[in-house]
């Protein structure tokens, strides 16, 4: 998968979800609360599933 094609499936989630995942900053991406909160609801959703 292309960066580009990564970049636009994260916005589009970003908008699905109605806030951001990531802080853009010049040295990179940084995940904002939100993003650190819904990362460990989905670690959940995978270790339930195993």
């Amino acid at each position: 998968m292309t960066q580009p094609a990564v970049s636009g499936q994260i916005a589009r989630l970003e908008r699905s979800l109605g806030f951001d995942l990531f802080s853009r900053q010049s040295g990179g991406l940084v995940l904002t609360p939100n993003g650190k909160l819904f990362l460990s609801e989905a670690e959940n959703v995978l270790r339930a599933c195993n």
